[in-house]
């Protein structure tokens, strides 16, 4: 009787201990998963960074609207990245951590309006595009100094709910390769 009783409670304590390792293994493997940002062969993102800081008096002008207005959803053609480096940015490379850590920051905010503004004037000095087989599906361009961003995709302008530590957090990794 003795004998039964103790392999009843060698085996109720393996059961609960294969339990513990499953789940622990599962909730290790699920957070290495989610803090990795998998980029799939089509799939291309190049960062772009703003050379200096240049002195631009018309409004109109497509170097204007790129350092410091509004891109459209109708700007985004296959010369776009083109465009941005005659009008002043350069492709800026990070290595692979860098970049993943970026990308996966970036991907992980939500579409939102932040409650503030600021009275700086907004200088997107870092933009960031996204390519699927050869297209363009997204641009973000980010002003860490007066805490703007805006999102444009081919079929919307938005931008993306952040807050000061989110993008003085984005200005460390922009910083130097």
């Amino acid at each position: 009787m003795k004998i039964i009783i103790v392999m009843e409670e060698n085996l109720n304590l393996s059961k609960r201990l294969f339990g513990f390792i499953t789940i622990f293994l599962i909730t290790s493997l699920l957070l290495n998963c989610s803090n990795f940002k998998n980029i799939s062969e089509n799939e291309r993102v190049t960062f772009y960074t703003l050379k200096k800081d240049p002195k631009i008096r018309n409004g109109n002008s497509v170097k204007y609207k790129l350092i410091y207005g509004t891109t459209k959803s109708s700007d985004l053609n296959e010369n776009f990245e083109e465009i941005l480096m005659q009008n002043g940015f350069k492709k800026t490379n990070y290595d692979a951590p860098k970049s993943n850590k970026i990308i996966t920051f970036v991907d992980s905010l939500e579409n939102g309006r932040s409650n503030y503004e600021t009275a700086c004037r907004k200088v997107y000095r870092n933009i960031i595009v996204y390519k699927n087989a050869g297209k363009i599906e997204k641009v973000v361009k980010i002003c860490t100094s007066c805490y703007a961003n805006q999102v444009i995709t081919k079929d919307d302008e938005s931008s993306l709910y952040m807050v000061f530590a989110d993008y003085d957090y984005l200005e460390e990794l922009f910083k130097n390769k």
